[in-house]
């Protein structure tokens, strides 16, 4: 949760400017809530609302917001064309400090950046439990401090990020892209080829913040962009997020059916829901998507299909063969 952001010299603040979710006084218990972290105790606000009259700030702030989320997590701050204080020095830095409260513990995170040179000046970060501790230090492109205890624990080379750090990277980038694809495949591992579908997260995650700003996209044409989105799964998202079926998701139990049935004698997915959709109306898309799943699962069984009690037998191909 977030304690406060302190932004200086960027976009229209020139001075240090503080935006705090603490509250000044205890207010009404469902206005704020209390949090303590180690020796200190913080009343939080649950929700802020900025307001103001024409060209004070609002814009520029939420603008702040979307930098610093840019530099956190990509790599390359010379692709981001964003300005410093607009009315200061060229040669002077920018800085913006975070404050967040995860896990009981305070992360503080300072970014000072010179939008003029496109490089990073200085990192650093801290995390706050009983005593305040420094995770790392950097100046411009290489960490010059750091915690070895943290770093170990969590897996993170130093040798990997100094390497591989230029004067326009983070080292939170740094860091998120040595260790992601190895975070998610501990909570993966059981699924098939969970290796390739951890890089797709992560790459899909990346896409989502980085092209749609957060958000994911409703159409297929554009599902089926992301890393490991094919046709099924972008249908089942449309089906289940967006409620705008635009097909049927060929999955193992709606091939079989398609094939036993004889809607389909192909053997790709895309092929089998073409002649699929040719059968069905679209106002029929969001039933077709469940029932195969449902009978192909509980009834038309891979190996020992229970045909005895199907109600479409009469309709079935494999039906009529089995019992000629």
């Amino acid at each position: 949760m977030l304690l406060d952001i302190e932004i200086k010299n960027l976009k229209s603040f020139k001075n240090q400017t503080i935006f705090s979710m603490e509250a000044e006084n205890k207010i009404e218990d469902r206005n704020s809530f209390e949090v303590e972290v180690g020796k200190e105790k913080f009343e939080l606000l649950k929700t802020a609302v900025l307001f103001g009259g024409n060209a004070s700030g609002k814009s520029n702030f939420t603008s702040v917001l979307s930098i610093f989320r840019y530099y956190l997590f990509n790599k390359g701050i010379e692709k981001y064309n964003k300005e410093g204080f607009r009315f200061g020095e060229e040669d002077k830095s920018s800085t913006i400090k975070v404050r967040n409260i995860v896990d009981d513990k305070i992360y503080e995170y300072i970014l000072e950046i010179n939008f003029n040179t496109k490089k990073i000046i200085k990192e650093k970060l801290y995390i706050t439990a009983l005593e305040r501790k420094l995770v790392f230090e950097r100046e411009n492109n290489k960490i010059v401090k750091y915690d070895k205890e943290i770093f170990s624990e969590y897996e993170i080379t130093i040798g990997f990020i100094n390497e591989t750090l230029t004067d326009s990277d983070s080292v939170i980038s740094r860091i998120i892209e040595w260790r992601v694809p190895e975070e998610i495949e501990k909570y993966i591992s059981s699924c098939g080829l969970y290796k390739t579908k951890a890089k797709n997260i992560k790459g899909l995650a990346e896409m989502v913040m980085n092209t749609y700003n957060g958000e994911i996209p409703d159409t297929m044409e554009e599902l089926v962009k992301l890393p490991g989105i094919g046709r099924k799964s972008a249908n089942v998202v449309m089906l289940e997020a967006f409620h705008n079926p635009q097909g049927v998701a060929i999955d193992t139990h709606a091939k079989r059916i398609c094939n036993r049935i004889g809607i389909s004698k192909e053997e790709s997915p895309e092929k089998i829901e073409q002649d699929l959709l040719k059968k069905i109306d679209k106002d029929e898309y969001f039933d077709a998507n469940h029932l195969c799943v449902w009978h192909g699962r509980y009834t038309c069984k891979a190996r020992k299909p229970e045909c005895e009690r199907c109600t479409i037998t009469k309709y079935c191909n494999y039906f009529k063969i089995k019992n000629i």
